[in-house]
């Protein structure tokens, strides 16, 4: 059985790129959700609603996630837009904003 299975896959085409990123964000979404939601079963969590009255975790993860995907890819930071060429004006702009 294993031999014919095998034997199958080796005349599948590999996957379009397309197909393979939306893979690749699909588990990245899945392991998103099982993070929190495992983070959400701790007591630390449970501090951070009673005293903040929301669960910021969520947010420093799709933080990391975004800028070590960045990071990972071994892209520009700059065509993203992290640099600190304006910092004085941008910081203007987040203070009054």
């Amino acid at each position: 059985m294993f031999d014919s299975l095998a034997a199958h896959l080796k005349h599948l085409e590999p996957l379009p790129v397309k197909v393979k990123g939306f893979g690749l964000v699909l588990a990245i979404f899945i392991g998103f959700l099982f993070i929190t939601w495992a983070f959400d079963t701790t007591s630390l969590a449970a501090t951070q609603r009673q005293n903040l009255h929301w669960n910021y975790f969520s947010h420093v993860v799709m933080i990391v996630v975004g800028i070590g995907a960045i990071a990972i890819g071994k892209k520009d930071f700059t065509s993203y837009g992290f640099t600190l060429e304006k910092w004085h004006s941008d910081f203007r702009v987040a203070l009054y904003a």
